[in-house]
């Protein structure tokens, strides 16, 4: 069998359709991602001349083992393209197919059409309008909160930020009023997620955020309507400044 391989444009986008290629977790993803983007590389150099491609498979010569790589005609400057070295998992990486056919140059970037730049939109300048979510008293103690503090903005486009007097103290106290259910799981230094009653979680931590940073907070988050039940949404962010003179 010839060690040589002509590798062709269509052999290398049968081979990201492969699941090598795009299977998150498989054991050879990034070797094979890696070997398919040397080949277009290959392909389209920089110098602007296409090429034909061709992959050495691995053999003997001179009694010493030369690895498979990609081997390339002369460019523009009669230089012969470098050989690229795929890392080896569990043996060597071979295209899915082989085929033969004309090398299509990839279009240069002006001949690419020029896609209109997206305009981002204003900030909102009001909280987002949410759905009541009831606890077994047919409360919702969430948007109660809400009502009692003064917004400050959107910390993402679907979250708002809102700021509650009593530092510390305010905090515990608001956050008893949310009915926690069962002990805190500690996720992190100082970090503590409670399940509420109404099936939300809400999480201790001082803030992190530019301009907030190690201000009590109290983070609300609701059961995903996109990403199922089992996943959470962050809605509010609740900010609590210390009161000059207290903890």
């Amino acid at each position: 069998m010839s060690r040589i391989v002509r590798i062709t444009e269509s052999d290398l986008r049968a081979a990201v359709a492969d699941e090598r290629y795009w299977r998150v977790g498989h054991p050879e993803r990034g070797a094979f991602q890696n070997w398919v983007g040397q080949g277009f590389r290959g392909l389209n150099p920089s110098d602007g001349g296409a090429r034909t491609t061709v992959w050495v498979r691995a053999y003997m010569r001179g009694g010493h083992w030369v690895s498979s790589h990609f081997r390339g005609t002369p460019g523009r400057h009669g230089h012969v393209l470098q050989h690229l070295n795929p890392p080896s998992v569990e043996g060597e990486i071979t295209p899915t197919l082989v085929m033969r056919g004309p090398v299509r140059p990839r279009p240069t970037q002006t001949q690419r059409p020029l896609r209109p730049r997206e305009e981002r939109p204003p900030p909102r300048q009001e909280p987002i309008p949410r759905e009541r979510i009831t606890d077994d008293r047919n409360r919702d103690h969430t948007a109660e909160l809400r009502d009692r503090s003064e917004w400050v903005g959107p910390f993402h486009p679907n979250g708002d930020q809102w700021r509650r007097p009593g530092g510390t103290l305010g905090r515990e106290i608001d956050l008893m009023r949310l009915r926690p259910v069962g002990e805190p799981e500690i996720v992190g230094e100082g970090v503590l997620r409670y399940r509420l009653a109404d099936g939300r979680i809400a999480t201790l931590r001082a803030s992190t955020s530019p301009g907030s940073e190690g201000v009590n907070t109290l983070e609300i988050a609701q059961p995903s309507q996109s990403r199922g039940p089992a996943r959470f949404d962050q809605t509010d962010k609740f900010r609590y400044p210390s009161i000059p003179g207290s903890p």
